[in-house]
């Protein structure tokens, strides 16, 4: 069996809402960068509701933790504060009460 792997890289910009949208109705999965300085921001927010509109399985990637400033405990709480859903050690699933991540 032959398996294709395409990446689709979107801009986390609010100008290219559409085009992540069109991006995500063809999906099988996708990966969520968090920045560990600048943390949780309202495109993130956007983009995540956007995935789940289309009930894309996803998982959220934090990264630039070697910078000064980073931390990732701050930013997997502004996901949980922000109505987004994480999973940590692969094995906890961390809900906020309204919506889901």
């Amino acid at each position: 069996m032959l398996l294709q792997i395409n990446i689709i890289d979107t801009p986390g910009h609010v100008d290219f809402t559409i085009e992540v949208e069109g991006a995500l109705r063809v999906l099988d999965g996708a990966i969520l960068v968090l920045c560990s300085v600048g943390g949780v921001q309202s495109q993130s927010i956007t983009v995540d509701r956007q995935m789940r509109r289309y009930d894309v399985p996803r998982l959220a990637f934090i990264n630039k933790l070697d910078r000064m400033g980073a931390d990732p405990w701050k930013v997997l709480n502004q996901v949980h504060l922000r109505s987004m859903e994480v999973i940590v050690d692969n094995t906890t699933v961390a809900y906020v009460p309204c919506t889901q991540f």
